[in-house]
């Protein structure tokens, strides 16, 4: 008994690759949804914001690029701010001019060096946009660095002026020194710091809460 051999005909087989083309095709011609990206926020400063780590984390945030640079001068700074701001960053949250305090600067040499990275990056407004963060106390008693003797008061002077200049030109300005000192002083927190310089997991989580905090009723006025 002959066994009966199906053949498909030639036009079903060239009908089936038509609809094939013809489904590649149209999938194809589909608009395509941009990719979502993650808007880039970036933390500015020299070692204290360096040693946050993983600012996402401690933010709670996504696409948070950590821009501190142990040991960074504002010049050095300066020479990499142009890197950055062609990124377009959705906000850059800077802190400068430690290192000029360990380096026995005045108050106002600091802030003269400090105004013109502020106004680098205020001149990108449009699209970025700019927090101040003052700089951090110290606590003297604590460290063995002879250099920062009686810097705790310049300290307070450049946030003085920081402060002074950002509200005359409607700069976001944080306000994180008064969060990190005891109460009626210019001293930091011993629970808040491991040398008097550098900071506890605690003192960046407070770093933290405080920013958000700020971020979010400055998003609401």
């Amino acid at each position: 008994m002959k066994q009966t051999v199906m053949r498909c005909p030639l036009r079903w087989a060239m009908a089936l690759l038509l609809f094939v083309v013809m489904g590649r095709e149209a999938a194809m011609a589909q608009p395509q949804s941009p990719r979502k990206t993650t808007p880039l926020v970036v933390m500015l400063g020299d070692e204290r914001t360096s040693q946050a780590g993983n600012w996402n984390k401690l933010l709670g945030w996504k696409g948070v690029q950590n821009a501190g640079m142990a040991g960074e001068t504002l010049a050095e700074t300066g020479a990499r701010l142009n890197t950055i701001l062609q990124r377009k960053p959705q906000a850059i949250y800077v802190m400068l001019g430690w290192q000029e305090v360990c380096a026995g600067a005045s108050a106002d040499e600091i802030f003269a060096a400090c105004q013109t990275l502020i106004d680098r990056i205020w001149a990108h407004a449009a699209t970025t946009k700019l927090y101040v963060l003052s700089l951090l106390p110290i606590n003297e008693r604590l460290t063995a660095d002879k250099n920062l003797v009686d810097k705790s008061a310049v300290v307070a002077e450049v946030n003085q002026k920081l402060r002074h200049y950002c509200q005359t030109n409607h700069i976001a300005y944080i306000n994180l020194f008064k969060q990190f000192v005891f109460h009626g002083t210019y001293t930091l927190q011993d629970a808040l710091t491991t040398d008097g310089v550098h900071l506890t997991p605690m003192a960046y989580k407070r770093w933290a809460f405080f920013l958000k905090k700020f971020t979010a009723t400055a998003e609401q006025s």
